[in-house]
């Protein structure tokens, strides 16, 4: 009766400490640089491993590697066609267009020792950076170099709006004009591998290895200076959620693994348990499943946490009020109705409309006179951003706000 009353107690308190499962995405035996997902037609997501690529086909993993070389990233063409950041070192280092019906490599670019590769959907255009230069184009074919970054070795780049931020030969360069202008930034500025914009325009950057000035940074002024958020030994990534919860990673000598960061609390939420592999490569998310997640890219394959809203936080301090956010038609095509109650009187609510990157793309102010009523508000979206030109089609997500906190974001999808 005792070794029963025991094995109740041990499986009790397990299940106290461990209120969160990790779920695997594709093969557990490879290493995962990054996870990416691109939507035009159909939903294509895509694991960056150390062999290649993997798509997932129909709940099946297929790998597609080339020449042996991995691969670090990878964004939408058209489609049906994707481009993907190979190399190594090789001379066959570049971004290449991979057919997703052929499934064959061809190359766009070469760019020896690559870093990184992502879409700016501000001037909508495509950038990629690697040890000897940063190269940018509108299209996805033809490629120019950047000649301010003529011979840097860029190991990161982020935007927000028309700022622009790359870190570079140890330095770091931000440009408030979409690329037009650079500057470096003010001198002790942080060593950054990794970079990740908040929706506040709040920027958070990975000093990496042994240093003493290694940890979370930031700044809140689009790169142009930073201060220290923690210290750390050997972090290795920063990434942030649909909601902009903020997640960081570390390498395996650090073996601190995966957290939560609180920068109000100034605390740390780790969530290690059932992770297989704490060699955190790359943090992201899917932004096309309907429950918040986040996801983990490690040595050992990539890993998708979705119930960790509240773990560790008592209940009366969780948000009870439902506001009911949700729109319809959903998908819709061109316009649809954002609606939501309020059960008190408010100060002027805010929705906002961002594409899957975290860029803004429009806010209504609904009620700019005062508070507002209780009862069901709504307002219209067409399709078009602050601009009144239409966007792209695609899954947006729009936010309720209240006095400046976040409230509650849902997704929606635009067809044309």
């Amino acid at each position: 009766m005792k070794k029963m009353i025991v094995l109740f107690l041990i499986i009790f308190l397990s299940s106290l400490s461990f209120a969160y499962v990790w779920d695997s995405i594709g093969p557990s035996d490879l290493q995962v640089n990054n996870f990416n997902t691109v939507f035009y037609n159909i939903l294509v997501e895509i694991l960056c491993s150390a062999d290649g690529i993997l798509i997932n086909e129909g709940g099946n993993w297929v790998e597609y590697p080339y020449s042996g070389l991995p691969a670090w990233s990878a964004v939408g063409l058209d489609p049906n066609n994707i481009l993907v950041l190979l190399g190594d070192g090789s001379w066959s280092d570049g971004i290449y267009k991979f057919n997703l019906s052929t499934h064959q490599f061809d190359i766009a670019e070469w760019i020896p020792f690559p870093n990184f590769l992502l879409y700016c959907t501000i001037n909508n255009t495509y950038y990629a950076g690697g040890l000897y230069g940063m190269w940018e184009s509108t299209d996805g074919l033809d490629w120019s170099e950047v000649g301010y970054f003529n011979m840097k070795d860029c190991v990161a780049m982020a935007y927000f709006e028309n700022h622009f931020v790359v870190s570079a030969d140890n330095e770091i360069y931000y440009s408030p004009d979409i690329g037009v202008t650079w500057n470096l930034t003010q001198p002790g500025s942080p060593l950054i591998s990794d970079l990740a914009f908040h929706a506040n325009g709040t920027l958070y950057g990975i000093f990496p290895g042994p240093s003493n000035s290694s940890g979370l940074w930031n700044s809140n002024d689009f790169g142009e200076s930073w201060n220290v958020e923690f210290w750390s030994l050997f972090m290795s990534s920063v990434g942030l959620d649909v909601e902009d919860n903020i997640f960081v990673g570390w390498e395996s000598p650090g073996t601190e693994g995966f957290a939560l960061w609180n920068p109000v609390n100034q605390e740390l939420e780790f969530f290690n348990e059932g992770l297989p592999n704490l060699n955190i490569n790359k943090i992201t998310y899917n932004p096309y499943i309907e429950s918040l997640n986040v996801i983990s890219c490690t040595d050992s394959g990539a890993y998708i946490l979705t119930d960790y809203v509240g773990v560790g936080i008592e209940e009366d301090e969780l948000e009870i009020t439902n506001y009911k956010l949700q729109n319809y038609p959903n998908p819709f095509n061109p316009t649809t109705t954002i609606s939501f109650e309020l059960p008190v009187y408010i100060t002027n609510p805010v929705v906002e409309i961002f594409n899957v990157k975290g860029d803004k793309v429009k806010s209504f102010y609904a009620f700019p006179s005062g508070s507002c009523r209780i009862g069901t508000r709504s307002v219209v979206w067409d399709g078009t951003d602050q601009n009144n030109k239409p966007v792209s089609s695609g899954v947006y997500l729009y936010q309720l706000k209240i006095d400046g906190k976040q409230i509650d974001t849902k997704r929606c999808l635009l067809l044309k």
